[in-house]
């Protein structure tokens, strides 16, 4: 039986969407719309009310706005949403489904065979890919199937090779993971044709395989773009590797040269993104260092010319903040962010779901807490955004947030979240 890895569903939605400010084809340095510094939020009518986060110190970098919502325990299903929410119970074979969120009918998508777990949803919304254990036999396996479940390609897995699913990289091929030495030895799978290639780590200063890569649910230290021809990974620092002293290094493969490199990011877990079109990638930085009380993880988008751009300043705001996970929304005009703070207003730690307008800069608040490792899932029309949160050690709940109309409401209780798909035609 695979080990549940449904934190890795933190990067699925991320690699293949569309066009925004940050990031721009051109070459050009990235100017924001509007300053950080300048920016002032102005809630729509008819919205929760609303409050406007005060930096902690006296040169603000940012503006923080909170428009808290309300979770509702259900949700009347009136045809207004689209897609599809993959929900999987993590204990119980057989129990997962599909939601269509315009008429709220549940799909089952597994059988009574295969305990469903590793999920993954291509960048357009049409294949759902997961691992099958299998309850009566020693042989797992790798399926890929149609939204609309009437398609459907299975392939047995080998853990010799490879042990989990990483993601999608375009919609056509999956990355595959190998968590044995060596570290890095990552698998490029069309499961369409059965078609294999293996990427290996030749790239200089790479982190030796004892080195901290990300996190446990990431194991490669290399991240392609879409199309292959760039990527980053992590690099020994000029003195040698020491925990949060690795550097993430911007390579051209076609070039064979290195373009940029960021020293000491950090001790931080979060894996970099890549915009859709290959132009570019969002980062985190870390300052928190291993004093568990101060310090603050920020958002940055580092372009193919290798600048880079600060797109939060968190450190302004809270004593400590630590950015446990993000993503992109499918337009690529906003993203979303699980922050976990401690500040002086703040009694103990709090958790926030942020969004980040990747135009204007601007973040809102809406005073929602997600579990520490739960994806942030957004629709396929980057219109809503689901979460799991807690309600304690037995019990959790999906909460959907419709961000046209202010809302957030509950839709499964006791399930995983697994990603968002195509509406079914």
């Amino acid at each position: 039986m695979s080990q549940k890895t449904f934190p890795i569903l933190l990067m699925l939605s991320f690699l293949v969407f569309g066009c925004s400010n940050i990031g721009n084809s051109t070459g050009e340095d990235i100017t924001p719309t509007v300053r950080l510094g300048q920016i002032l939020l102005s809630p729509s009518p008819l919205r929760a009310p609303t409050a406007t986060l005060k930096p902690a110190n006296t040169s603000p970098a940012m503006l923080l706005t909170k428009q808290c919502l309300k979770v509702a325990p259900s949700h009347e299903w009136d045809g207004v949403l689209t897609g599809t929410l993959v929900l999987a119970s993590p204990t119980t074979i057989g129990k997962d489904y599909f939601l269509d969120m315009r008429t709220g009918t549940k799909r089952p998508f597994s059988n009574e065979e295969y305990l469903a777990d590793n999920f993954s949803v291509s960048p357009n919304g049409n294949w759902l890919a997961y691992i099958g254990g299998n309850k009566s036999s020693t042989t797992d396996l790798l399926i890929v199937q149609s939204a609309d479940g009437q398609e459907q390609f299975t392939y047995p897995v080998n853990y010799q090779e490879w042990q989990s699913i990483g993601y999608w990289l375009d919609d056509k091929t999956l990355i595959l993971w190998h968590h044995a030495s060596p570290l890095d030895n990552i698998i490029l799978f069309n499961p369409f044709t059965g078609h294999k290639d293996v990427m290996g780590l030749e790239y200089p200063d790479i982190l030796p395989e004892d080195g901290y890569g990300w996190d446990q649910f990431w194991p490669s230290i290399t991240i392609y773009d879409p199309s292959l021809q760039h990527l980053v990974y992590l690099a020994t620092g000029k003195d040698g590797y020491k925990p949060g002293n690795a550097m993430l290094v911007l390579w051209d493969r076609k070039a064979a040269h290195q373009i940029t490199k960021i020293n000491n990011l950090g001790l931080t877990s979060v894996y970099p993104l890549w915009k859709s079109n290959g132009s570019g990638l969002v980062y985190v930085k870390s300052e928190t260092g291993v004093n568990p009380h101060v310090g603050a993880d920020e958002l940055f988008f580092l372009g193919l010319d290798g600048k880079s751009q600060q797109l939060t300043k968190f450190a302004d705001y809270f004593q400590k903040a630590t950015i446990y996970s993000y993503s992109w929304s499918p337009d690529e005009r906003s993203i979303a962010l699980n922050l976990e703070t401690n500040s002086l207003e703040e009694q103990g730690q709090e958790r926030h779901l942020l969004v980040l307008n990747t135009s204007s800069l601007e973040i809102i608040d809406y005073c929602l807490a997600p579990e520490q490792f739960t994806p942030l899932i957004w629709s396929t029309d980057s219109q809503h955004l689901a979460f799991s949160e807690y309600l304690s050690d037995q019990a959790s709940q999906t909460v959907v947030i419709d961000l046209i109309n202010q809302e957030a409401f509950v839709v499964a209780e006791n399930l995983e979240l697994a990603g968002w798909l195509q509406s079914v035609k």
